[in-house]
């Protein structure tokens, strides 16, 4: 819709469900009227972006940013976001969750992107570098983590009309949200190594995805087959590593001591896949 209209400037948007195993896929594009610094873009300069929004402009209007109607507030555009908290998106460096799940989904993001509701951020401080978020990364994708959140957050119950029966414990979806998740006690020390690995592992699976396959290059047999097989070995790595993962923090909090973690754990270029 917006390629056929012709909107000028678009902006990939992360809903919750998209965040999976380390892997984002946004899968929705939305009007984006600001230039690369943060600043709303004026009408005369997207104009088919008015023209698509312009059915709107009343509602649009009418809406309230901190109780106050946008309509009586001066210098704010109509079209230009409710909120938007610049000083967040400078940076892209990200880490986002799904907000309810059965599991604990986290993600790195390395790019400009929206995120809606469903799917949270957490910013570190100003200075941060990328090992920092990889290394917060890795702990809170861990089975200890898992095991925290579970305690910590509510489960959203139900099943039968339109969410299926659910028959198993590890079925039961979970609101992570975040006044919860700014409470996970972390250990003395974080698991860079193994958030690194499974990030980088996640960044190229995105690479032979079947709409990455289909958009790089036309699809014929032996080229869908290939990247249907490096996806598989890529993911089997992944699944090895976690299991990796999940014994090194339990060292790290104390749950094994240094020569159960020594017997545990093995080194993570000679596991094998799993599947």
């Amino acid at each position: 819709t917006l390629q056929r209209l012709h909107v000028e400037r678009t902006l990939p948007m992360v809903a919750g469900e998209a965040v999976r195993d380390y892997f984002l896929d946004p899968g929705i594009e939305c009007i984006w009227p600001y230039d690369a610094n943060l600043q709303i873009i004026s009408e005369a300069d997207v104009p088919n972006t008015v023209l698509a929004l312009w059915p709107n402009r009343e509602y649009l209007l009418q809406r309230k940013c901190f109780g106050r109607v946008i309509d009586t507030m001066p210098g704010f555009v109509w079209y230009q976001y409710r909120e938007l908290y610049d000083a967040r998106l400078r940076t892209p460096l990200t880490i986002t969750f799904a907000e309810v799940a059965t599991h604990n989904h986290f993600a790195m993001n390395r790019a400009r992107r929206a995120f809606n509701r469903t799917a949270p951020v957490i910013k570190l401080p100003h200075g941060a570098s990328e090992d920092d978020h990889l290394e917060l990364l890795g702990v809170l994708s861990s089975s200890t983590g898992c095991f925290w959140f579970k305690q910590a957050c509510f489960p959203k119950g139900g099943s039968g009309m339109g969410r299926g029966i659910q028959p198993e414990d590890w079925m039961e979806r979970f609101a992570f949200n975040a006044t919860n998740v700014i409470d996970f006690p972390l250990p003395n020390e974080l698991p860079l190594t193994f958030g690194r690995d499974l990030d980088a592992l996640a960044q190229r699976l995105s690479d032979v995805q079947p709409s990455a396959a289909c958009a790089n290059r036309v699809p014929i047999r032996d080229r869908l087959d290939k990247a249907r097989a490096e996806q598989a070995s890529i993911r089997g790595q992944m699944i090895a590593l976690q299991e990796e993962l999940d014994w090194e923090v339990y060292r790290l909090y104390g749950l094994l001591t240094e020569q159960e973690a020594a017997e545990l754990q093995a080194d993570p270029e000679s596991v094998p896949d799993l599947d």
